[in-house]
């Protein structure tokens, strides 16, 4: 194709642009001729700038590290809220003193046996768990490092050995603060139905009744009385050592004026007043130790042990007019005793000796001691 300058073909020539402008001298104002195929460039154009198109938002260069989003100050820690206080771990069984009533009274044997001076009770250490019966016969047949003589003990008895102690006395190689966290089997039916039986938690003093087939802890006592099966007397009174259950003959009128009764337990040589009014704890504590009764005055509150002795030794047999009837035991009557939660306090229900703790605002039946 033949190149255009102008407008003007040379083609119709039959020469080259090279033939027609050889040796003539080229004005400052004309074009140069571009070879064939060649673009023509003006002088605007060989003086402009060469413009270099703009990268459109590059691609970020980022070697495997990912940006840290927040980065923690170094030099700012976050504070530390409501840091928890540190508190040594609690030992299992940590060694206590044990009360001076209880006494290491082992002769032979690897068990240790304890016996409480205060009782004269000696105590076996744990045995395997059983039902009433099973515990029953467990300790009536049990040999315990090689001493024979053993028996399930009362209701009374296990409260007695909580209010002496037994927690704080327990030590290795007898009953362990584990092994007394449980409920025991007492020899004591439920007087209400005699499918039940009393329990006590050594743990906290609680007494309470379930089913005669239901599997509990057993532990064995023996006395010097226990020894020997027979029946030892004290006055006024009758105690079957072998089974562990009492029975009183008599509570003896010790009433000297005045027109009602007062009854005293020959067992505990405790006198004990009819039944009073009605009272909140604190209005019971406060109408015993007021009272004048037939004349005589302090009087007081019976503890939980005492009523369940009162209980455990007859307070129903003797039951009679002028005194306490019978009508009159089927309630709740207050004791002097606090539980560890100090608002409440155990009462006894004199009909089955029953044992639980209450709210001290409340109203119980109330009598008095001394």
């Amino acid at each position: 194709m033949a190149a255009a300058i102008f407008g003007i073909s040379f083609g119709n020539y039959g020469c080259s642009n090279e033939a027609k402008f050889a040796g003539m001298p080229m004005a400052a104002e004309e074009l140069p001729v571009a070879s064939p195929g060649a673009t023509l460039q003006t002088a605007a154009d060989a003086n402009a700038e060469v413009e270099t198109p703009a990268v459109v938002n590059p691609p970020a260069v980022v070697v495997n590290a990912p940006a840290v989003v927040n980065p923690p100050l170094v030099n700012n820690p976050p504070a530390v809220v409501n840091p928890p206080a540190v508190i040594p771990p609690t030992a299992v069984n940590p060694p206590v003193a044990a009360p001076s009533n209880w006494v290491d009274v082992t002769k032979v044997g690897p068990n240790l046996t304890l016996q409480d001076q205060l009782t004269g009770l000696s105590w076996s250490n744990m045995r395997p768990n059983a039902t009433w019966q099973g515990a029953s016969d467990h300790c009536g047949t049990l040999n315990y490092n090689g001493v024979s003589g053993w028996r399930l003990p009362t209701q009374t008895e296990l409260m007695n050995a909580y209010a002496h102690g037994i927690k704080i006395a327990a030590r290795a190689n007898w009953m362990t603060l584990a092994n007394i966290q449980r409920n025991f089997w007492s020899a004591s039916s439920y007087s209400d139905d005699t499918n039940y039986a009393w329990l006590l938690y050594f743990e906290n003093g609680y007494t309470h009744y379930s089913n005669k087939y239901s599997p509990f802890g057993v532990v064995c006592v023996r006395s010097a009385a226990d020894a020997n099966p027979s029946v030892m007397t004290t006055t006024g009174a009758t105690i079957t050592t072998t089974t562990g259950t009492t029975t009183v003959a008599t509570w003896v009128n010790v009433t000297t004026v005045g027109p009602n009764l007062t009854l005293q337990d020959p067992l505990t040589r405790l006198s004990w007043s009819n039944r009073r009014p009605d009272a909140t704890w604190q209005g019971a504590i406060d109408h015993c130790s007021a009272l004048t009764y037939n004349g005589v005055s302090g009087w007081r509150l019976p503890t939980d042990k005492e009523l369940l002795n009162a209980y455990d030794h007859g307070i129903i047999s003797a039951a009679r007019s002028n005194w306490m009837t019978f009508a009159d035991m089927q309630t709740y009557f207050w004791s002097a005793s606090s539980t560890s939660l100090t608002y409440l306090a155990w009462f006894v229900y004199l009909g089955n000796g029953g044992l639980d703790a209450t709210n001290k605002g409340l109203s119980n039946s109330v009598v008095c001691v001394r």
